[in-house]
């Protein structure tokens, strides 16, 4: 049965044709009758023989149509389903290429909408109101016009978010779709001791809370579960979930996630499919972390394929969920609450002055914010793109000088400006720094590997934190100054 054609004059069907090929539906050249007229030809869906270059054959797998079953995202911790023996019976392991994030929230913002910190700007659990008086919590939506779920809602579909880290804005649901949710806060209050206590707009809809309260005080790892598998049981065409860890032993850890595809296709009454994310534990700040991070691994469960080419990073998972449903991230609507902005706001909410943002505030979370999203970049080998974030915060609202961004700042400035610049602006800062730090930098600078990896440089380099000590041994390494095994033997 031809659905649908895709002419070389049509961009959109070209769109079309692609995302039907990301997906990998069959594509079939069609046997034209030539004695046919054109008339009739166009009336069944065709147009002349030489236009005509490929034919879909089902719009569905084209528009995500609910009959390819429903798809989720899971989100847990290393370890959770891999081993030294294996990983777990899935489809497919994708190894990702590594990433080093500023945070849980940062890492959770750029799985659901497919953006690097540097354009969602989230790295904190709490983030400037645009009108610059207070605090609202995490949204990565407000800088990236939507995702894929929100858009998802918006354009009539099931969607269901469990224990996500950031807020998620409430899509317009005037299309005809539905919005499940629930909030980390409801599976902390519910995982509390007696008697349960579930936030008013944590949980949706009520009768999920109602059977949710019936878990009151069970240990925080189960109640999470728990809530993904009810939000499953929900027939959801699309689920987004945060698991911060999955009790039991490793088998019945993986058994469990397969049971959470089983109870979401039964719900759906058709076989679903899981992407479950393995991605190490991160750390509240890039600093913490070292640019050796074992790379995450994607695990696919279920009937559905997906075209994977190269070594992506996690940034790549709200594409494949958007080839596969046929959903544009940045179609999504929202609700419009009443305007109220500024001093207005501020009262209406009754947030005392001492609770409000200062100037000093807003400069400190900028400073924060231009250290981390340059740190991040730096650990994606985007240099360029590091310097002015890095720049930015060279130095605090108080005077002093950043030590973490003006030695990253020193790596690029040798590489790119040669030794003599990186000297000049040694020299130029040399009092401002720690004497300690100030020696091993010099040392660094000048390819003195033995004093850099000695045992006071180790000292120094254990108190710059991970991070920094392995972006100055790998430049040494790049320099041919340091083997692999002073590497290594530097670690301690």
């Amino acid at each position: 049965r031809i659905a649908a054609t895709t002419c070389p004059s049509s961009t959109a069907h070209q769109e079309a044709f692609e995302r039907c090929r990301l997906n990998h539906v069959l594509v079939r050249r069609p046997r034209l009758d030539r004695s046919a007229s054109l008339a009739r030809m166009m009336s069944r869906g065709l147009v002349a023989a030489m236009e005509v270059r490929y034919i879909l054959a089902d719009m569905h797998s084209l528009a995500g149509h609910p009959s390819d079953g429903p798809l989720a995202v899971l989100v847990v911790p290393a370890g959770a389903l891999s081993d030294q023996d294996g990983h777990a019976s899935s489809t497919r392991t994708i190894r990702l290429a590594s990433s080093v994030h500023p945070g849980i929230m940062a890492m959770a913002s750029t799985v659901s909408t497919g953006h690097w910190p540097e354009t969602h700007g989230v790295f904190t659990a709490r983030q400037p109101h645009p009108d610059r008086l207070g605090y609202e919590l995490a949204c990565p939506e407000r800088a990236t016009r939507g995702s894929v779920w929100t858009a998802a809602a918006s354009s009539g579909r099931h969607v269901a978010i469990g224990n996500w880290p950031h807020a998620v804005p409430g899509p317009d649901l005037d299309g005809g779709g539905r919005f499940d949710r629930i909030d980390g806060l409801a599976v902390d209050g519910i995982a509390g001791e007696p008697p349960a206590v579930c936030p008013p707009d944590t949980v949706d809809p009520t009768s999920i809370r109602d059977i949710l309260r019936t878990h009151e005080g069970k240990d925080r790892t189960e109640v999470n579960c728990l809530a993904i598998e009810m939000l499953a049981d929900q027939g959801p065409d699309l689920m987004l979930g945060w698991l911060a860890w999955i009790p039991g032993e490793i088998e019945e850890r993986r058994s469990r996630i397969e049971g959470i595809r089983r109870r979401l296709g039964d719900a759906g009454s058709a076989e679903a499919t899981l992407l479950v994310l393995e991605h190490p534990i991160v750390a509240p700040s890039v600093f913490q972390q070292s640019l050796r991070t074992p790379p995450p691994l994607l695990h696919v469960f279920g009937p559905r394929t997906f075209a994977i080419g190269g070594r992506p990073r996690i940034d790549v998972i709200s594409s494949l969920v958007a080839g596969a449903t046929g959903i544009e991230p940045t179609s999504s609507r929202f609700r419009v609450d009443s305007p109220s902005g500024g001093q207005e706001r501020l009262d209406a909410a009754r947030l005392p002055g001492a609770s409000r943002i200062s100037m000093f505030d807003l400069k400190q979370f900028d400073y924060d914010r231009n250290r981390e999203i340059g740190a991040s970049l730096v650990a994606r080998g985007q240099w360029a793109k590091a310097e002015p974030w890095l720049t930015a915060s060279i130095q605090t609202q108080h005077g002093r000088l950043d030590v973490a961004s003006f030695l990253l700042l020193m790596i690029r400035m040798r590489r790119t400006r040669g030794e003599q610049e990186a000297d000049r602006l040694l020299a130029s800062v040399m009092d401002r720094f720690p004497s300690p730090v100030a020696d091993l930098t010099e040392a660094w600078i000048a390819g003195r590997t033995d004093e850099v990896i000695g045992e006071q440089g180790r000292a120094i380099l254990k108190n710059l934190g991970p991070f920094l000590t392995d972006a100055i041994l790998i430049d040494l390494q790049r320099r041919g100054l340091l083997k692999r095994s002073g590497w290594s033997d530097s670690e301690g």
